[in-house]
């Protein structure tokens, strides 16, 4: 991951500026808060937001009614989030890598970090590790002159790209796909654990357990 230091240098740049002063990136923030507050079942479990930064799009999604577990590696980043989300009775805000984490989590939002990372599976392994029954990644959608943000991101994909990576973490027997276009340059995916799925693992629990009792 090459080194982020956007927090120490512009502050809480999301709330300032992103959200305050760009119809683009305030329509994709309402856009990740209306796809998770179609969820009926919304106050049965928590919402990790990983990658959360300043805190915005935590503190949007609480104002919709999830209890939210802010995550970031950055302590900069952290600090601003609890001072912008003070009135916020629904988020914890975690200075920390994610898999320090343990237990599970309902639901799961991954909001442009994923071209951060080098290794790009090493999120996906994280999303199944906390298992949650659905979640939405947005990334850039790369544009043929080159990467949105070269000083930042490793790494962007096309549509397609994206799309073979997605499907290739979570397959189509287990999980359903919906892939939209943010905006222009931005891609997202929302993924749900389907059914079966759910009951396989039961299932197997119950085998596990009456082979230990």
């Amino acid at each position: 991951m090459k080194e982020f230091d956007k927090y120490r240098k512009k502050g809480a740049y999301h709330w300032d500026v992103s959200y305050e002063q760009n119809k683009s990136y305030r329509d994709r923030v309402d856009l990740i808060v209306n796809l998770f507050s179609k969820i009926s079942d919304k106050d049965q479990g928590k919402l990790i937001d990983v990658g959360c930064g300043d805190g915005l799009i935590s503190y949007k999604l609480s104002k919709a009614g999830f209890s939210v577990v802010g995550i970031d590696y950055d302590s900069t980043a952290i600090n601003l989030a609890i001072d912008r989300c003070a009135d916020a009775e629904t988020i914890e805000f975690v200075n920390a890598d994610a898999f320090s984490l343990d237990g599970k989590y309902e639901y799961l939002l991954a909001s442009d970090i994923i071209e951060h990372i080098e290794n790009p599976e090493v999120l996906t392994s994280l999303i199944k590790r906390f298992d949650p029954k659905f979640f939405v990644i947005t990334t850039p959608i790369n544009k043929d002159s080159g990467l949105w943000d070269p000083d930042y991101h490793c790494f962007e994909w096309s549509r397609d790209e994206f799309q073979k990576f997605i499907k290739a973490q979570f397959s189509d027997t287990d999980y359903k796909h919906e892939f939209l276009d943010v905006d222009y340059s931005c891609q997202c995916v929302c993924v749900t654990k389907r059914c079966s799925f759910w009951l396989r693992t039961l299932v197997k629990r119950m085998l596990h357990f009456i082979k230990v009792t």
